[in-house]
Formats: structure tokens, sequence, C-alpha cells
């Protein structure tokens, strides 16, 4: 008894540093279907700046991995702008006619769609997360032993 005693008392303090990892992994692999979603949704990122701009977060107790775009910068024009806008769609600008140049208006639609790379990704994210959680499950057993 005092063996198992002392082999949950190593779980216990392997527990939050375990856990960090876990979410960490989970990180990359949720990383690396964003990526794969931008590649596929059809955006012309053919020099990889949106997929660049994203990023993945580890909460700072380790409980949990995100991907969002990178931070600093705000504004119409900051990175976190521009992937709303590709996730969701935006409206488009129409002309105000009191222009000496406007004779008539190029904008044919109302709303562009957006590409909703996240969304895509999000459908494919279970099975990965599966995979990894039954490794989690796999060290917490060798731990055990």
């Amino acid at each position: 008894m005092d063996e198992l005693i002392k082999r949950f008392d190593k779980l216990i303090a392997e527990a939050p540093e375990m856990r960090r990892q876990f979410h960490e992994k989970a990180g990359e692999v949720l990383k690396e279907l964003v990526d794969t979603s931008i590649e596929s949704s059809g955006i012309n990122d053919a020099h990889g700046t949106v997929r660049r701009w994203q990023v993945a977060r580890v909460g700072s107790r380790g409980g949990y991995a995100a991907v969002s775009a990178e931070g600093g910068e705000t504004g119409a024009n900051s990175p976190g702008a521009i992937t709303n806008y590709l996730e969701h769609g935006h409206v488009t600008r129409t002309p105000s006619g009191r222009a000496k140049r406007h004779r008539k208006s190029r904008v044919k639609v109302a709303f562009v769609n957006g590409f909703h790379f996240y969304e895509t990704a999000s459908n494919r994210v279970k099975s990965e997360m599966l995979s990894l959680a039954h490794d989690f499950v796999d060290d917490i057993a060798q731990t055990l032993r």
C-alpha cells in the first residue's frame, strides 16, 4: 500500500507539468489544423502572412490551448481584425456618390463571404484531440507503474 501511495504522490506532483505538456502539444496540433485549413480555404496566402499571424497559446497555468491571431497591434488593419474579416466576411464599402470621378458603382455585392477556416479546423479537431488524450492517459498510466 505504501508503494501505491508513493506512486500517487509522484503522479500528483507531476500532474501540473504533464497537463501543461499536453496542452502545448494540443496547441501545436491546433495550429497545424488551422494552417491546413487556411491553405485549403481558397485564401490567397502565397507568402504565408495569414498563417504566420495565427499563434498557438497555452493558458498561464497550462489549463487550455487555443489558436488565435497574434496580439500587439490594434485597429482595423491589425492581424486580429483582418483574420476576423477573412473568417466571417465583411460588408463592402459603397461609393458616396459625391466624388466627381464617380460614375457607376463597380461594387456588385453588399457582403463578402468569409472563408471559415477556423470553423473547418474545429470540425477536424475532435479526432486529433482524442488521439492526443489517449497518449496522455498512457503517460499517466506509465507514471503509476
